[in-house]
Parts: C-alpha cells; structure tokens; sequence
C-alpha cells in the first residue's frame, strides 16, 4: 500500500514497517515453495528440518504482525483506506499462515513417499508450485504498489494450478486404477496436490483482499 504522506510520519513510518513484515512472511513462504520444487525432483530429511525453520520464523512474524496491528489503533485514527490497510493485515497474517503450514506439510509428505514421482506426475506438481510462486510473488508486489487491472488479472491465474490439478488428479487415479497395492503412495500425491491447489486459492483470496483495501469494491468471483 502506498502510504500517504501524513504530517505525523510515525503513521506512514508504521504502515511502512506491516507492509514490510507481510511481504517477509510472503518471502518466507516463496522460500518454501523452493524447498517443495526440490522435494518433487529428490526427497532429503534435511528439507523438513528446513521446512520447519521457516514456518517458526513465518509464526514468528505472524504474532509480531499482530501486535503492531494493535499498537497502530492505539495510537492513530487511520483515514479510510489505512483503516482497511491495517484491519484486514491481520486476515492477510491468517492466510499467509496458513500457506505456510500447507509448504511444511506437503515437504512433509513428499519425504514420506520414498519413491521417486513418475515424470508425468513430477512434471504437473512442479508446474503447480511454480505457479503458486508467481502468483505469490505477484501479489506481494500489490502490498507496495498496486495496480487494479494487474490484480484483476492475478485473480484469473488461479485457473492454470486448478487445470494442473485436474490433470493430476486424472493421472493418480488413472494409476490407483491399475495399480492398487499403491494406494498409500497414490493417496499421499493426492494430498500434496490438494495443498498446492489450496496454496493457489489463498494466494487468490490475498489478491482480492488487496483490491478491496485499496478500491473499497469487492471483485466478483
């Protein structure tokens, strides 16, 4: 969000320091994405250990978020777009979250496996993350410099991770079909698509949040 040039400079000096926590919290999540892409082509414990470092510090910054969301409304009466700037920080901090538990878990179950993924399906998952990072990494760009047609479009994207999904989705049970003493291997695939397909809904959800903060109008869905 652009700040607004206020003659207290503490107001914009604060906006400045959420804006930055949250594209951190975004970075972070961008970090373990990567660590997903690497898991898809290799599985290594050591990811997890990595995976979890980084959602400590993304909780970390979520309570930090928080408090500094508290500590603005105690001290300043925010113009309109400031007040729906900070309040609605605190649902973008849940979402983030919880992308970030989705990263973790899916390296998680990608260490779990312990079988190398069938190219077809490796392929299709790969393109899944590498979508939901740009699309992230798009919509943290919106936190600092907005563009209303930009964001429009971001909301579009969401598409191509759910055509990914069903293709994915075909190809597991397509599988499960010939091969049934897979199932548990089969299932957990399953489960890794599933939270990369949430992972882009969110990102979705954080696009139309920063279009409502800054225009006051909802896009439809």
């Amino acid at each position: 969000m652009q700040t607004l040039g206020h003659a207290d400079r503490n107001i914009d000096k604060e906006l400045a320091a959420l804006i930055a926590n949250l594209s951190q919290m975004g970075e972070k999540i961008l970090a373990q994405l990567s660590i997903v892409e690497e898991a898809i082509r290799g599985a290594k414990p050591e990811q997890i250990e990595q995976a979890k470092k980084l959602d400590k510090a993304i909780n970390a910054l979520e309570m930090q978020i928080e408090e500094e969301v508290m500590l603005f409304f105690s001290r300043h009466q925010p113009l309109l777009i400031e007040l729906r700037f900070v309040t609605f920080s605190i649902k973008l901090v849940l979402i983030l979250e919880r992308m970030g538990d989705l990263a973790k878990n899916t390296v998680r179950r990608l260490n779990k496996l312990g079988e190398n993924i069938r190219p077809e399906i490796a392929n299709e998952l790969q393109e899944m993350t590498l979508a939901n990072k740009d699309q992230l990494k798009r919509s943290l760009q919106m936190l600092s410099s907005f563009n209303a047609e930009m964001t429009k479009a971001l909301t579009k994207r969401d598409d191509t991770i759910d055509a990914h999904y069903k293709k994915v989705k075909k190809l597991l049970n397509a599988e499960l079909d010939q091969f049934p003493t897979r199932a548990r291997a089969l299932n957990q695939l399953k489960q890794i698509a599933t939270n990369l397909e949430r992972s882009g809904d969110f990102t979705t959800d954080i696009t139309r949040i920063l279009y409502f903060i800054h225009t006051g109008d909802r896009l439809s869905k």
